[in-house]
């Protein structure tokens, strides 16, 4: 209020200032809180022309607001003591959220790719947000046809809220339904269906995300909703292109590799200034690499991170993708700053962060950055690891806190290797 009547800044402005991720939902708070909206405050004061005509009737005002306000009074205590430990627990509630694949409810099977690639960018659009922790895919994948619970899943992604989706194309036209559910009482917060034009995909994936972070109330800053609005291409027949080689890349073996980079090459035919999908052929590459003893494509690997970095420095692929080239090279440490800088512009990638988590554990010792980078990995991709691995991470984990002297926090760690393997002995 005080900010508004001094007329430095616009209501957008001081939404984002006071802290709220959505000028929309300033508004209506500001507007539940004073009984009008921001934009009306000159109107609602009243002028001291106008109380000075007051008179008589002024003070039978007062009077009344004056005991108006000592029955809000008693009520505001009476809320402060019975209420307020819900809301703060409500308020509380860490942000972390978990993103199931969608389901495709098109009888046609080969549309499976956009359902999938629909969730994919609304997931990565949620990663983009630091004050929020988001689930890997990897993690996300395994419950795509499970008979679990929400609060099940919710328990074992260790989440609070759980999104939800499915959707088809019908011609020139997609329809996607989403809902969000909080986890600690399964009790459903938001929902939406969508029916837009294949052509506003893009927007369509963007409002989505906005819509989530808006209804968590997570605070998103200008940079994060610029990089969240990013556009990665015009042309639809190559980010079409892109969706099918992102979808069996994700299968994980050398034949999905290869295959994936011919449809990302195809992108590119239809769209050379696509850096997302020179950075993924790079990246493909490295995947075709990783566990060779003679390295094969290193030269394929840095020509398409260096061109994915021309057309788009920001984009955390075109990082990674320079990154990768370096680590295939063993060239460590100059793969770090790429790594890092990744991270900035995508605070949730499981990917960049278990990388580093490699790294300080392996190529460039160092306890301390380990535990930062693994404790980080647990929370976003621990579920994707089969219960052998997981025990391991939680292992290696403890073995660290040990050597910086955090002996309790270690043997919270060794029981949790436990709980995934009892077998392991260590």
């Amino acid at each position: 209020m005080e900010m508004l009547r001094q007329g430095s800044f616009n209501v957008s402005e001081i939404s984002y200032k006071v802290g709220f991720s959505s000028t929309s939902y300033f508004i209506k708070c500001f507007h539940d809180f004073y009984g009008y909206p921001p934009g009306e405050l000159g109107k609602q004061e009243p002028h001291e022309s106008e109380s000075q005509q007051g008179g008589q009737s002024g003070k039978k005002r007062k009077t009344m607001v004056i005991g108006s306000f000592s029955i809000i009074i008693l009520l505001a205590i009476v809320l402060f003591i019975f209420v307020k430990p819900l809301l703060s627990k409500q308020k509380n509630l860490e942000k972390s959220i978990a993103v199931l694949p969608f389901i495709n409810d098109s009888n046609d099977s080969t549309n499976v790719y956009l359902i999938n690639g629909l969730m994919e960018s609304i997931l990565n659009n949620l990663q983009e947000i630091e004050k929020l922790r988001v689930v890997s895919r990897t993690s996300v994948e395994k419950f795509r046809n499970t008979a679990k619970t929400i609060p099940e899943i919710a328990r074992e992604l260790n989440v609070n809220y759980v999104i939800e989706g499915s959707g088809q194309k019908i011609g020139d036209q997609i329809s996607l339904n989403n809902q969000m559910i909080e986890a600690m009482n399964d009790t459903h917060v938001w929902g939406a269906q969508y029916t837009r034009e294949a052509t506003d995909i893009f927007n369509l994936q963007t409002e989505v995300a906005k819509k989530i972070a808006d209804e968590i109330q997570v605070i998103v800053t200008p940079e994060e909703e610029e990089r969240i609005q990013n556009i990665p291409t015009e042309n639809l027949e190559a980010y079409d292109s892109f969706l099918k080689g992102l979808d069996i890349f994700y299968e994980g073996n050398r034949e999905s590799y290869f295959e994936a980079i011919s449809y990302f090459e195809m992108a590119i035919e239809h769209d050379a200034e696509f850096a997302r999908a020179f950075a993924d052929v790079a990246i493909s590459y490295y995947m075709l690499d990783i566990f060779q003893a003679e390295k094969e494509y290193s030269e394929q690997i840095n020509s398409y991170a260096d061109k994915a970095l021309l057309l788009d420095p920001h984009l955390p692929q075109s990082l990674i993708a320079k990154a990768v080239f370096y680590m295939n090279n063993a060239e460590y440490e100059l793969a770090l700053p790429y790594l890092e800088k990744a991270l900035e512009y995508n605070p949730n990638s499981a990917l960049v962060i278990n990388i580093l988590s490699d790294f300080y554990t392996s190529y460039i010792p160092n306890p301390g950055k380990y535990l930062e980078y693994a404790i980080k990995g647990i929370g976003l991709d621990i579920a994707a690891h089969d219960s052998t691995t997981a025990s391991y991470i939680y292992l290696h984990l403890s073995n660290a806190l040990i050597q910086t002297g955090f002996l309790g926090e270690a043997e919270n760690y060794i029981y949790k290797s436990l709980e995934y393997d009892p077998g392991n002995l260590f």
